[in-house]
């Protein structure tokens, strides 16, 4: 014992015997304070006075436990320890005391037998541990063995266990109780009540306890020391390392009296005490007592400390101004008085606030100058912090090499002074830079290196956090259940330990994961939760961050507006508390909600002014990210070249940043880009290096959002197994990573791809399991997107009423969410529905609406789809200039933004159009320049639709072998690229090429193998059409039986399609072939049905023929007031339409009808009507001269021969065989 020498151990001042009595005693320092438990009965301590004298216990235990050999005091308790006239603790009574000798290994929860020797030479059997008697006959519990009482007694000891330093410990944290709350170990209990929950682990919850609870963290520690396994126990050295970073000071007696005047010093440790608990205003409170005092009493350490403490609860409160003023002064004050460390420190406040505000540049020069000072006092410990900081910064401002050097040498400082702390935070951000560089391996290896040293010294809230880093790791490559399992058990060491913000922190992660997965409600919650601790803590610039996270969530589930209101509140925050990092995320973020509403105008300046601040602020990778929003927004708006270039100088950013995860999603930006400009080969070449890189990091969800991209390519080429290979293999991996939105995405594009290879089962099955994702997940976006899909598959089915109600529920949606764009596509894919079903009023109204929405937004390829869609009903409906005017605007969009392929159709139509309008030539050279541009950009589908355009073409130019060899061509073309209904409509029309030249075999041969192939593709609309064609060969052959039943066939399938214009196209040929075999009554039927059918498309011209055959038909069969009713009705139609030929023919029907009824009168009016029209004044003449042969009016005749005969000669024609006639009867008269 003598050889002891510590502050916190009592000395031994000599030895005294009575050689007579056989007495002894030593003789030790006399401690005027008494024990420790006096010590807290004479006054009223704050918190880190008490915290000083545990301080002083843990530091005379680790020198004792830390002697070689190792002694252990084997009786620890309040009564063994004195405080001294300094108010400093000291380690007493060692007269149980041994020496540790030797250790064995110390299985999980046991403890090893040890050898030991008392410090005084006493025998072995004095120094074995105390043994428990129980007497059967009075139920006593008898403790045998050397003097120690049985309160501070660990479990193991109670259970004939060993004593040794892990003992010791059990009793450590009850001193610290005693000390904490002034009561001794159980109190009020019995010795065998104190046994029984000993041995049970029923020990007190120190939580709860009004004295403890504002220390959580001692609460830990104590918990640490209360551990039922002795090796699981927290060590001597571990448990002083932890309290030393407890607030505490030396207790101070009162000055006067009874009253306790607090120094500046012990003002000082109560602020930082709460500042630990996150309790600012108290902290604040304090600091700013301390400040009063010290300058008062002109203390300058204590006024620049407290200056500190301010300084630091401003800043946790985001009051940057007000915490850089504080350590300003703080720094001034240390500069002053030659306090060279204190200088430095204040510096290192300093750089924390600026870089807090994102000033990293003044952050740098700060830590810069303190890193000088403390090298230069030789501070090792406040040089490696410094190096800490500045490699933060670099980190922040993506220069990784430098961060890396940073990291590394501070490692290396904090490993050669034994600060194992130091180095796992050291080797967290090494894991960060491995992180961001995308080096997954790396980072997750230094990771859980830090977690390891951290457990190692009993660093809970570290451990946490390298979890925390960990989880972040995982995430990154997809392995969302690794990284919320650790995340989880991360959040359960901080709420162990009390530490809100670190809960809050691990929740915002997990909040991320969640979203990641589509967990969306749980995502919403861990924000939530987060967002009201940190709010109740006062971490305004956590809080603004948990919005930012909410936001997100909002945004995935197309609460837009909920969104703009968290990005909105998050930015005030950040501009409030100047932290421009913040805001300018809060800008990203809503430039990401104003894209999603086609608010392109507003996400551009979002999308900017954040951009501008990364970049003034030096946030690289930030500052890319933006440029990769502003690219997505110019790729709404079809400006490719301005997105093409923002995409490229966010890939140089990323990759002079050496950031692969943010090179490869610059390509994938890329690779849309050159997709929309029909650039293939460029696009395949991105997205193929995207996922090169995305697998290389192993990024899964990243390497599934490429394949989805290169599907889409792939399909525009029309290769398409190779994109049903790619989307399948998308949808295989985000299953696998359990990312629901993933999945969904990537079936829409296996939908896609079925549907263009007419698997229309497939293609349905695709969408409906996407929308049922969807909508698991309340992702109202692509649930919306997933009934467009629908809508197309069942629209090309001719299933319309179904088409039409996913379009509209589609529209519902988008409009509900504020998505213009998706609500203008819903309705351009409505429009083209009503367009099949005839409905032109309903088709037109809707896709004028689709293009104002598209062209409000500046959607241009949006605008000149919409434009398609209208000239298509314009043709319908033979309005040929404004078809024509509706292409040509279409065309024009699409050359302008670039859009080659829409360019290509836009021509086809024009084309169709000249051929309309007979302009063959135009028609050519429109269609050879679309199918010139398909060629170029590599796309068979496209060039194989301009065949079949050519080939209508040089039909009308009678050009019929050329004709043929197009059609082969295009049906070779469709073959290859596998899309069965191209292939079976070449071979439809190769058929009516057959039917036109009159070789009917042929044609029959066509049409049956055209029929099998559309019902090979459930095509029932093509199975018409092919049914209406071979009832048109076997008319010709005079087939009239199988005529008759190819239409009436064709004509129940158009019915059931609720199609018109198939029903009036199939009930006109049927017309023809009753009035072939003279069935005039089946004829008129038909022609009544066609009529109604006509009038409810709006083809009023064709209308007005039905009714004009009708009429003829009536006439024929002496049905002379139907007759004349039918002929009344398409001469108002015909006048209706300013066509006077039509009606010009029909005043001409209606006076031969009349002569035939001897009403001379009314035929010679309608005859004399008809002669105003030019178009018919030969014949009308030809009418008048009949009636007034018939009323015996020869000189009338003659006048009116006379004329005719004057105009037929004017028009080069010959006298017509009326005329001659009539002119042979004038010849004998004169005879």
């Amino acid at each position: 014992m003598a050889s002891l020498d510590h502050t916190n151990v009592i000395n031994l001042f000599g030895f005294v015997e009575d050689m007579q009595k056989g007495d002894a005693w030593i003789v030790l320092q006399w401690q005027p304070n008494g024990n420790v438990r006096e010590f807290l009965h004479s006054g009223e301590w704050d918190i880190p006075e008490r915290i000083s004298l545990m301080r002083d216990v843990a530091n005379g235990v680790e020198y004792l436990h830390t002697r070689e050999p190792p002694i252990i005091h084997g009786d620890l308790k309040s009564l063994n320890i004195l405080v001294n006239s300094s108010n400093r603790a000291m380690i007493t009574d060692f007269g149980s005391a041994r020496v540790q000798q030797c250790v064995d290994a110390i299985k999980d929860g046991d403890v090893s037998e040890v050898h030991s020797e008392g410090v005084n030479d006493d025998t072995a059997e004095e120094l074995t541990s105390p043994k428990v008697k129980f007497t059967g006959t009075t139920l006593e519990l008898t403790l045998t063995g050397p003097m120690f009482t049985l309160r501070w007694t660990a479990p193991e000891v109670l259970d004939e266990g060993m004593q040794d330093t892990r003992s010791d410990m059990w009793a450590v944290g009850w001193i610290c109780w005693e000390i904490m709350t002034g009561k001794l170990p159980f109190e009020g209990l019995t010795d065998p009540q104190v046994i029984y929950r000993v041995t049970d682990g029923k020990l007190p919850a120190i939580r709860d306890d009004a004295q403890l609870s504002p220390i959580l963290r001692l609460c830990s520690l104590m918990s640490d020391c209360w551990n039922l396994k002795p090796a699981k126990r927290v060590d001597a050295s571990t448990f002083q390392r932890k309290v030393r970073f407890m607030p505490s000071v030396v207790p101070s007696k009162p000055i006067a009296g009874d009253t306790k005047v607090r120094s500046a010093a012990l003002l000082n440790q109560l602020g930082k005490m709460y500042l630990l608990q996150n309790n600012t205003e108290m902290a604040e409170s304090r600091y700013r007592s301390a400040v009063d005092v010290a300058s008062r009493t002109e203390n300058h350490m204590m006024e620049a400390d407290a200056l500190g403490g301010l300084g630091e609860t401003y800043r946790a409160q985001s009051r940057n101004q007000e915490a850089e003023e504080a350590w300003r002064k703080a720094h001034e004050i240390y500069s002053r008085i030659g306090n060279d460390r204190g200088a430095a420190n204040a510096l290192h406040g300093l750089g924390n606030i600026y870089c807090k505000r994102s000033s990293y540049q003044e952050g740098e020069k700060a830590f810069k100058e303190a890193c000088e000072i403390y090298v230069r006092i030789g501070d090792d410990l406040g040089a490696a912090n410094a190096l800490q900081r500045l490699g933060k910064i670099y980190c922040a401002r993506s220069s990784y090499g430098d961060a890396e050097k940073a990291f590394r040498e501070t490692h290396e400082i904090y490993s050669r002074i034994g600060e194992d702390m130091g180095a796992a935070y050291a080797l967290q951000g090494l894991g960060e830079i491995y992180s961001a560089r995308s080096s997954y391996q790396e980072a997750e290896k230094v990771f859980k290196e830090a977690y390891e040293i951290q457990s190692r010294i009993g660093h809970h809230e570290g451990a946490a956090e390298s979890l925390c880093g960990l989880g972040e790791i995982h995430r990154a490559q997809s392995r969302n259940e690794e990284a919320e399992k650790i995340l989880k058990k991360a959040h359960e060491i901080h709420s162990r330990i009390g530490s809100d913000l670190g809960t809050s922190n691990t929740l915002c992660i997990l909040g991320a994961i969640y979203q990641s997965q589509s967990r969306h409600s749980e995502a919403e919650e861990a924000w939530r939760e987060a967002h009201k601790a940190l709010c109740r803590i006062g971490n305004d610039h956590g809080a603004a961050t948990a919005l930012l996270g909410l936001g997100r969530t909002y945004g995935s589930l197309s609460r837009n507006q909920e969104a703009e209101k968290a990005f909105k509140e998050a930015h005030q925050t950040h501009l409030r508390i100047g932290h421009d990092l913040g805001a300018a995320n809060a800008l990203e973020g809503l430039g990401q909600i104003y894209h999603t509403w086609s608010r392109n105008e507003e996400a551009e300046r979002a999308f900017r002014e954040a951009h501008e601040i990364y970049s003034r602020i030096g946030h690289d990778r930030s500052a890319a990210n933006a440029l990769h929003g502003l690219g997505e927004v110019y790729g709404a708006r079809s400006s490719y070249q301005e997105a093409e270039k923002a995409f490229k100088k966010a890939y140089e950013l990323h990759s002079r940043t050496s950031n692969d995860m943010g090179v490869a999603n610059a390509l994938q930006g890329l690779g849309m880009i050159y997709g929309h400009q029909s650039r293939s080969h460029d696009a395949e070449k991105a997205f193929r290096k995207a996922r090169e890189i995305h697998s290389r990091i192993g990024n899964d969800a990243g390497e599934a959002a490429t394949l989805q991209g290169l599907g889409a390519i792939y399909a525009d080429q029309s290769r398409n197994r190779e994109a049903e290979k790619t989307f399948m293999e998308a949808y295989e991996i985000q299953a696998r990573i359990s990312n629901d939105l993933g999945a969904a995405n990537a079936l829409l594009g296996l939908g896609r791809i079925y549907g263009v290879q007419s698997r229309y089962q497939e293609a349905e099955e695709a969408s409906m399991r996407a929308h049922e994702i969807y909508s698991g997940i309340d992702h109202l976006l692509g649930t919306a997107n997933a009934l467009g899909d629908l809508g197309a598959t069942y629209s090309v089915q001719c299933r319309y009423q179904e088409a039409e109600r996913a379009f509209k529920e589609e529209h519902q949606i988008h409009s509900r969410i504020s998505n213009r764009l998706g609500a203008a596509n819903a309705l351009s894919g409505l429009g083209k529905v009503y367009l099949f079903q005839s409905s032109y009023e309903e088709a037109e109204k809707t896709l004028k609406e689709a293009h104002e929405i598209h062209s409000c937004i500046s959607s241009d390829l949006g605008a000149a789809i919409a434009l398609e869609g209208l000239g298509q009903i314009y043709r319908v409906q033979s309005r040929y200039q404004e078809a024509e005017n509706a292409f040509r605007e279409a065309h024009e969009i699409n050359s302008r933004i670039g859009n080659e392929m829409g360019t290509a159709t836009a021509l086809l139509h024009l084309g169709e159009i000249a051929q309309d309008r007979s302009n063959l030539r135009e028609a050519e050279a429109a269609i050879m320049e679309a199918h010139q541009i398909q060629s170029r950009i590599g796309a068979p589908l496209g060039v194989a639709n301009a065949l079949l355009c050519q080939a209508e073409t040089y039909l009308l130019q009678s050009k019929t072998d050329e004709a043929e060899k197009a059609l082969n061509t295009a049906y070779d073309l469709y073959s290859r690229v596998g899309d069965p209904l191209g292939i079976a409509n070449a071979l439809r029309r190769l058929g009516t090429l057959r039917q036109d030249q009159g070789r009917y075999d042929e044609a029959e041969t066509s049409y049956r193998e055209v029929l099998a192939a559309y019902e090979r593709i459930d095509h029932v609309d093509g199975r018409a059409k092919t049914l209406a064609a071979l009832g048109q060969v076997h008319h010709a052959q005079h087939r009239y039986p199988e005529a008759e039943e190819a239409l009436m066939e064709a004509l129940a399938i158009w019915t059931s399609l609720d199609d018109h214009q198939g029903q009036a196209a199939a009930a006109s040929i049927l017309s023809r072939v009753f009035r072939s075999q003279s069935k005039y009554a089946e004829e008129a039927d038909a022609l009544i049905r066609l009529e109604r059918l006509l009038d409810r498309i709006g083809q009023q011209a064709a209308r007005a023929w039905a009714l004009d055959r009708r009429g003829d038909i009536h006439a024929s069969q002496g049905m002379y007031d139907e007759a004349e009713e039918c002929y009344r009705l398409a001469r108002a139609l015909y006048s209706s339409m300013d066509d006077v030929r039509g009606e010009g023919q029909e005043l001409l029907n209606l006076g031969a009808l009349y002569v035939r009824q001897d009403r001379y009168g009314e035929a010679e009016e309608c005859f004399t009507q008809a002669r105003a029209n030019r178009t018919a004044e030969v014949e009308a003449l030809g009418g008048l001269m009949t009636i007034y042969a018939l009323q015996g009016k020869v000189g009338d005749v003659r006048v009116a021969c006379i004329n005719a005969c004057q105009i037929r000669a004017r028009m080069g024609r010959g006298m017509s065989k009326a005329c001659a006639m009539a002119w042979k009867f004038f010849q004998l008269l004169e005879k």
